[in-house]
């Protein structure tokens, strides 16, 4: 009886489930993501160059300023896959064709050959896999090479994450080799002949507006959060490794309380981790734990992020405007006005960690540290209907499912919430006496009212005593009138 009844709920439970995904549809889908891994960036610091080669804090040598690496390539190689076997009918993975996928790229190189090799692993496969190809590969063996969705894949273990896998491992073996018994530039794809792809600029301030035109940008930061970070560096940089840095580097405190500084140092050694430069000498001389300084820079970073690149406000003045344009995307889609299904767009830190605040701030989700290739995907599904179709939008943060509502009520709060240019403008090129401190206003305003409403007062008060005293006058005049009166009506 328990058998027959553990089949009847199996075949109930399968029911659903075939129903559920029979009668849904992803029609739109737009992911936003950051560059893949890059070498460390030099501009803010003192650039130390031999034979063309430059050397960051940790006398690790790189060529060029922030370049995109062979992992960084292949990180996005392996979002490409991802998206080839997540969206198998959403557009047409054979050919590129700018009416149905549209890409945004940023100016830099690092974001642009990003996208290109995004394109290849969606477009493009280096090798080919066919359907009777068991397995080979269950665990995942190069997990630098990776995007942050790795942990997701790994755990799950469905046949699509598997799929990722076997393939991702296949192509960067492939890939590696190949880069190995190559002299071409990093900046090209090996010996591959490939389609030419539309990469196109954002639309005018749609992405870094407040670093690029924001006037009160500076000094909001300055009166925020620069105190912050000094108590901040001191909490984990200067009480932990103070002597460390004033003996390898020659810091004082006070240089690692400069926010380019200490952000600097952060970075390169995040960046000289994930290409696991030789990092002997540091580690011999100081004596310090890598995976501890690892995890210090982490939370510095992190800091940095949601503080000084973005925080409350800084996130939707820079996401507001690619928060409309999502809207406008999925509007035209429902109502069948064009034929762009899929939209990816490449920035850096700063542009998806707006979005993960702002999406933070108006639905109450997580946000995370954004890694080397993170991403945000906003699916848009069409649930078939007897009656109606409904439309229901799923945000992703590297594959972790955060939201899951009816695309209504997720229009109606990203409206409400985005920032108009009015407010946007207010902010950038205000009063900054206003912006820096609003209770100021709230307070001045309050004293105000309350000054007025005491003069009325005092009016209202005035004008009642000398309405008394003139009634006490009239009735004293009265009563003395009266008395006279009596006087004759006694001789009377």
């Amino acid at each position: 009886m328990n058998k027959k009844l553990y089949i009847i709920e199996y075949f109930i439970i399968l029911n659903i489930f075939l129903f559920k995904y029979a009668n849904n549809e992803i029609i739109f889908v737009y992911e936003h993501c950051r560059h893949g891994i890059r070498g460390s960036l030099s501009k803010f610091k003192q650039i130390k160059i031999v034979n063309n080669t430059f050397y960051d804090e940790f006398n690790i040598p790189w060529e060029g300023n922030g370049d995109l690496t062979l992992k960084g390539k292949i990180q996005h190689y392996i979002l490409g896959i991802r998206n080839r076997y997540k969206y198998p009918n959403l557009i047409n993975f054979s050919q590129f064709n700018p009416n149905e996928l549209l890409i945004h790229v940023t100016n830099k190189s690092r974001v642009i050959i990003s996208a290109y090799y995004q394109l290849l692993g969606m477009l493009n496969p280096i090798i080919e896999i066919s359907k009777n190809d068991s397995i080979l590969i269950n665990n995942i063996s190069n997990k630098l090479y990776y995007p942050p969705n790795y942990i997701i894949w790994e755990k799950n273990k469905t046949n699509i994450h598997l799929d990722i896998i076997n393939e991702a491992e296949r192509s960067i073996k492939f890939i590696k080799e190949k880069n190995n018994n190559n002299n071409n530039s990093t900046n090209k794809f090996l010996d591959y002949k490939i389609n030419n792809y539309i990469l196109s600029k954002y639309l005018e301030n749609r992405t870094f507006y407040v670093k690029r035109y924001c006037k009160n940008y500076q000094k909001y930061i300055e009166y925020n959060y620069i105190n912050k970070y000094k108590d901040l560096i001191q909490d984990n940089f200067e009480k932990k490794y103070e002597d460390v840095f004033r003996r390898y580097f020659n810091y004082s405190k006070e240089y690692l309380y400069n926010i380019k500084n200490s952000s600097t140092l952060v970075d390169s050694y995040i960046v000289d981790i994930y290409e696991e430069k030789n990092l002997t000498n540091f580690f011999r001389e100081t004596k310090i734990d890598k995976n501890d300084f690892y995890n210090t820079c982490l939370i510095i970073y992190e800091w940095w992020l949601y503080n000084i690149i973005t925080d409350k406000v800084i996130s939707m003045i820079d996401s507001s405007k690619l928060m409309e344009d999502l809207i406008g995307y999925m509007e035209s889609n429902i109502n069948k006005k064009n034929k762009i299904n899929m939209i990816i767009d490449v920035g850096h830190e700063r542009t998806i960690g707006s979005i993960e605040f702002a999406m933070n701030q108006i639905f109450g989700v997580d946000y995370f540290i954004t890694n080397f290739a993170s991403n945000v995907i906003f699916e848009l599904h069409k649930i078939k209907d007897e009656n109606k179709d409904k439309y229901n939008v799923e945000y992703y943060i590297d594959e972790q499912l955060k939201l899951n509502i009816s695309y209504d009520k997720f229009k109606e709060k990203i409206i409400k919430n985005v920032w108009t240019e009015k407010r946007i403008n207010n902010f950038c090129f205000g009063n900054i006496t206003r912006i820096l401190h609003p209770k100021i206003y709230l307070l001045t305003f309050i004293f105000i009212i309350n000054i007025l409403l005491g003069i009325f007062i005092l009016i209202i008060f005035k004008y009642c005593i000398k309405n008394k005293i003139k009634r006490n006058k009239h009735y004293k005049e009265y009563d003395e009138e009266n008395k006279e009166n009596g006087k004759e009506m006694e001789l009377i």
